[in-house]
């Protein structure tokens, strides 16, 4: 209403202005022609005329003001719809470029579109950590993008199960790894083990090459059972697999060895440990590289690595050493029946005797795998042999303490027959039971080997001649990683 008052009387206003000289323009005719003596028609008639002139003059200035006015708008008009219309134009072209972009990368447009989608989906009612989630979950996955356009390398500090699986999924060609200890171990038993060996599994059955050298940190390693287990189910899924000995790989490429994968000798796919110690190490980093020339070095790498690997040897003689104190054949004979009958149950052949030595009688043996028993039978066989062996032990060698299955038997047998042998050492692969005698009686010690101590077994088999010393002396050469002191032949 205020609105509508207002123009009236702003209109009133300019008729008042362009009529008032009109007015004063007659009446200063009319009284100019009446004093130069024109008679009072003429007069009245020469006002009307010439007031009207005027204010006819006054009304096009008006107009022309109004036009101009008019003009002056249109222009400004025109130039902001032009605005408008060139930066509506200008996102719709940025838009379309994208796009057309995203459509050359050949990546699916609808995964963008949805990806869009979903992300215009957040309001501002939404919780504000779910707000700064989805905002560096979209940061990271713009970086990884970048990344991976550009061919550069992305580093995720710790291990990436989403990538690992992801690319083995994908991989259209191949799928090479190199496996250590110290970043792989217990990984084939783990969910996530699992999860990635049923990938390689169905890229196997879809054509695709999977290989994987296991490097072995030491001889021994190729005796640890679930490294074998690990070998034989993956060979059984069609993988390609070797083992490679430390020693055996050629000294310029030893620096360059780590855990790594290549997929389709364009992606490699490696990781960093925390420790070099496969029982306390963990993933530290993860890295995918895409530089064509780490990628070239990674898949010349694997394939001289390749060409020095070997396949897995024929199951290994496992030592069985047996040292008593005692020149007596038959007691003797008694302790070999005992260890040899615990070596079939364990799953292997008889032994076959090496070498005896007279005096104190020391004789070693070897046997091989004879059954078809998995390596995790053999291995809860001898689990459960030596934890016979301690109860029994810790019943003060009397019968009874631990149950009436095989081993207990067996074991009861075992440290029966050593009774009257004042000192003994029977190994029976990793399986080490010591007896000597000391100050207060009989000291029954039974002990499940280690690799490092299986190790310096082989180099100084000596050692189990001294029952009394062998323990600290394992405990010495593993710990300072040094020939133990004991004298050969002792």
């Amino acid at each position: 209403m205020g609105e509508m008052a207002r123009r009236p009387a702003r209109h009133g206003s300019a008729l008042a202005r362009t009529a008032l000289p009109a007015a004063v323009t007659g009446g200063l005719t009319y009284l100019i022609a009446y004093l130069v003596g024109v008679d009072l028609a003429t007069c009245f008639l020469l006002a009307v005329v010439v007031g009207g002139i005027a204010l006819l003059a006054g009304f096009l200035l008006d107009l022309e003001q109004r036009l101009n006015t008019i003009e002056r708008l249109e222009q400004d008009g025109v130039a902001g719809v032009r605005r408008l219309i060139g930066d509506t134009f200008t996102d719709i072209s940025e838009a379309t470029t994208l796009f057309g972009q995203i459509e050359a990368s050949g990546l699916r447009t609808d995964l963008v579109a949805q990806l869009v989608r979903n992300a215009a989906a957040f309001t501002s009612d939404s919780p504000p950590i779910v707000h700064q989630f989805a905002q560096a979950k979209l940061k990271e996955t713009a970086d990884l993008l970048k990344q991976l356009a550009e061919g550069g390398t992305v580093t995720y500090y710790g291990e990436d199960r989403d990538w690992l699986l992801g690319l083995t999924q994908q991989a259209a060609a191949s799928i090479d790894g190199i496996t250590l200890a110290a970043v792989d171990h217990g990984l084939w038993y783990s969910e996530l083990g699992q999860r990635y060996l049923d990938a390689q599994r169905r890229a196997v059955m879809a054509g695709r090459r999977v290989r994987r050298i296991f490097v072995l940190d030491g001889t021994m390693m190729e005796l640890d059972s679930e490294l074998r287990q690990a070998y034989e189910d993956q060979r059984q899924m069609g993988i390609e697999v070797r083992l490679l000995d430390r020693s055996a790989i050629p000294i310029p490429l030893r620096v360059q060895v780590r855990d790594l994968i290549v997929f389709d000798d364009i992606l490699a796919y490696e990781t960093t440990p925390t420790t070099a110690d496969p029982h306390l190490a963990q993933v530290a980093e993860t890295r995918l590289v895409l530089t064509a020339e780490r990628v070239t070095d990674a898949v010349q790498l694997f394939a001289e690595l390749w060409e020095v690997a070997r396949e897995l040897a024929p199951a290994p003689e496992v030592p069985v050493d047996v040292y008593l104190d005692t020149e007596d054949e038959t007691e003797s004979d008694q302790v070999f029946k005992v260890v040899d009958d615990l070596a079939v149950w364990l799953g292997h052949r008889t032994p076959v005797e090496v070498e005896r030595h007279p005096g104190s009688i020391f004789r070693r043996a070897k046997t091989r795998v004879a059954t078809d028993l998995l390596q995790t039978q053999m291995q809860d066989r001898v689990v459960r042999l030596e934890r016979a062996l301690q109860l029994v032990r810790d019943n003060d060698l009397r019968a009874g303490a631990a149950g009436d299955g095989y081993e207990t038997q067996a074991a009861i047998a075992l440290i029966e027959a050593l009774s009257t042998i004042p000192h003994a050492c029977v190994r029976l692969g990793r399986v080490l039971l010591v007896k000597y005698t000391g100050a207060s009686g009989a000291v029954l010690v039974v002990r499940d080997l280690t690799l490092p101590e299986m190790e310096v077994l082989e180099q100084h088999p000596h050692l189990q001649t001294s029952p009394q010393t062998i323990l600290a002396e394992l405990d010495r050469a593993v710990r300072d990683r040094r020939i133990p002191h004991a004298r050969e032949g002792s």
